[in-house]
C-alpha cells in the first residue's frame, strides 16, 4: 500500500508541472497578442490554394453567380462588398489568382455543367496571346480538383478563422521570419503594404512603402516581363487566343452564363510599352471583335482611367470602390445582370 501511494506522487508533481508550463505559455501568447495589437499590426489571411479552393466549392450552388477571374489587378481592383450592398441577391467569388492567366480556369468553368453565372475576366493582350506556360493556373485548378476535399475544407477553415482573428498568426510573427527581420534589420517585422480577405479580395496600401522605390521596381519587373513576350509575340497566336477564349465564352452562354472581358487600367512607362508591342488596332481591337463576348478597354471609360496607378499596374485602396461603382454602372448600362444565354 505504501509504495502504491508514494509511486503517485511523482505523477501528481509532472502534471502539475505540465499545467505550469501550459498556463505559462498560454500566458505568454497572450501577452505576445497584446503587445503586437498595441503596435498597431493587423490579423492577416494568407492566399493559397486551399482558400482558392474553398472559393471555387461554393460555384453551382447559387441561382445567381457572379465570378471574377483574372490576376492581382481585379483581386485588388475589385470591392466585393460594395457589389453585395448593391446586389444580395448574387452570390460573389474572387478566383482571380496573382501572378497569372485566367485561361485555364476560364476553361474550367465553360466545362462546368453546374455553372450558368456571370464571368468578369480581367485580361490583357500578353495574357490572350497565352505564351507564358509559368504563368498558367494549373496549379490551383488541380490541387482544386485532386486534392480538395472534406479535411482539407476543415482544416482552411480552421486556418481562416485563427489568422482574421489572431495577429500572432500573420506570417511576419514565424519565429524563423521574426528572427530573420530582426537579424538582418535590426528591427520589428514591417507590416506589408498588402491585405487580404477572407474572401480572397485584396488591398493595396502604398502609403506603406517606400512608393518610389517600389514603382521603380514594378516598372522593371513588368518591363522585363513584356521583354520576354516580345520574343514569343506572333499575330497568329493572338488570333489563337481569341479563338480559344470565344469557345469558352460560348460553352457558359449556352448554358445561360455570360462572359465578359475587362482590361483593367496601367499606366505611365508600363502602358506605352504595352502599346508599342500591342498596337491596338491590331490586338485589343481584333480581340474585342471576334471574342463574341462583351469587352470594356478602361481607356474607352473616362471613369476608369481617370486613377491614378501609384506604381502603374494596381489601384490604390483609396480608390477601388469608385472603380468598382463604375464597372458596376458599365455592366448595368450593358444590361448584363438582365441577359439570358441561349440554354
Amino acid at each position: 500500500m505504501p509504495s502504491s501511494i508514494s509511486s503517485s506522487e511523482p505523477m501528481k508533481l509532472s502534471g502539475k508541472i505540465w499545467l505550469t508550463a501550459i498556463a505559462s505559455s498560454l500566458l505568454v501568447l497572450i501577452g505576445m497578442e497584446i503587445f503586437f495589437r498595441a503596435m498597431g499590426y493587423p490579423t492577416v489571411i494568407t492566399d493559397d490554394a486551399a482558400l482558392w479552393s474553398l472559393e471555387r466549392d461554393k460555384l453551382g450552388k447559387s441561382p445567381k453567380e457572379f465570378v471574377l477571374i483574372g490576376a492581382s489587378r481585379i483581386q485588388l481592383g475589385f470591392d466585393m462588398q460594395l457589389f453585395r450592398e448593391k446586389y444580395p441577391d448574387y452570390n460573389i467569388i474572387n478566383l482571380a489568382i496573382d501572378g497569372s492567366n485566367p485561361k485555364l480556369t476560364l476553361e474550367a468553368l465553360a466545362k462546368d455543367e453546374d455553372f450558368c453565372g456571370i464571368v468578369l475576366c480581367s485580361i490583357n493582350e500578353a495574357a490572350i496571346l497565352n505564351a507564358d506556360p509559368g504563368r498558367s493556373q494549373a496549379y490551383h485548378n488541380n490541387y482544386y480538383r485532386n486534392n480538395y476535399n472534406l479535411n482539407t475544407r476543415i482544416n482552411r477553415e480552421i486556418s481562416t478563422f485563427l489568422q482574421k482573428n489572431l495577429v500572432l498568426a500573420n506570417p511576419l510573427f514565424n519565429p524563423v521570419n521574426f528572427a530573420e527581420s530582426w537579424i538582418s534589420l535590426g528591427e520589428m517585422p514591417s507590416e506589408n503594404y498588402l491585405k487580404t480577405f477572407e474572401d480572397r479580395s485584396r488591398r493595396a496600401d502604398y502609403t506603406l512603402v517606400d512608393i518610389k522605390k517600389h514603382r521603380r521596381q514594378r516598372i522593371d519587373i513588368e518591363l522585363k516581363y513584356l521583354k520576354f513576350i516580345e520574343s514569343k509575340l506572333s499575330i497568329e497566336k493572338f488570333h489563337k487566343g481569341t479563338s480559344v477564349l470565344r469557345k469558352y465564352s460560348e460553352m457558359i452562354r449556352n448554358r445561360g452564363g455570360v462572359v465578359l472581358f475587362i482590361r483593367y487600367p496601367t499606366s505611365d512607362a508600363l502602358f506605352e510599352r504595352e502599346n508599342e508591342l500591342f498596337p491596338r488596332n491590331e490586338f485589343w481591337d481584333y480581340f474585342g471583335d471576334n471574342v463574341g463576348a462583351p469587352c470594356i478597354y478602361f481607356a474607352d471609360y473616362p471613369e476608369l482611367s481617370k486613377f491614378k496607378l501609384p506604381e502603374t499596374s494596381h489601384l490604390d485602396q483609396r480608390d477601388v470602390s469608385e472603380f468598382t461603382e463604375s464597372i458596376i454602372s458599365i455592366l448595368e448600362k450593358e444590361k448584363i445582370f438582365d441577359r439570358k444565354g441561349t440554354k
